[in-house]
C-alpha cells in the first residue's frame, strides 16, 4: 500500500510539473520567433543601398538618358548592383555584359531595348559608381 501511495504521489508531482513546464516552453518559444523574423528584414532593408552612391549612379543614368531609370531609382540601383555580380563573373567577356546589361535595364518606353550605344554607357556607369 505505501509503494501504491508513492506512486501516486510522484504521479502527480509530475503531472504538475508538465502542466507547468509545457505552458513555460509554449511561451518561451514564441517571443524568440517575432524577433527572428523583425532582426532578419531589417537588415536588408538598411543595406540594400548607399543613399550617396545610389544618387551618383542614378544621376550618371539620367545623364545618358532620363529614361533608365524612368522615376525608379532604387530598381536602377538594384539592377546596376546586379550587373556588377555579373562583371564578377564574366570580367573579360565585354559582349556578354552587355547582352547582360541590355537585358537588366530595360524601359517601358523601349520595349526594344536600349540603343548599342546607350547600353555600353550603361555598363560603365554601373563599373565606374557601383564595382569599379
Amino acid at each position: 500500500m505505501r509503494s501504491t501511495a508513492v506512486a501516486v504521489t510522484v504521479l502527480a508531482a509530475l503531472a504538475s510539473l508538465a502542466g507547468c513546464g509545457g505552458g513555460t516552453a509554449t511561451s518561451t518559444t514564441a517571443p524568440p520567433a517575432a524577433p527572428t523574423t523583425t532582426s532578419a528584414s531589417a537588415p536588408t532593408k538598411t543595406d540594400s543601398a548607399d543613399p550617396a552612391k545610389q544618387a551618383a549612379f542614378v544621376a550618371a543614368l539620367d545623364a545618358i538618358d532620363k529614361d533608365i531609370a524612368h522615376g525608379k531609382a532604387e530598381k536602377a540601383y538594384d539592377r546596376g548592383r546586379n550587373q556588377c555580380d555579373s562583371i564578377k563573373n564574366n570580367p573579360n567577356d565585354r559582349a556578354k555584359l552587355l547582352d547582360l546589361t541590355r537585358q537588366r535595364f530595360t524601359s517601358p518606353d523601349h520595349p526594344e531595348g536600349f540603343p548599342p550605344a546607350t547600353v555600353e554607357k550603361i555598363l560603365d556607369a554601373v563599373k565606374t559608381h557601383l564595382c569599379p
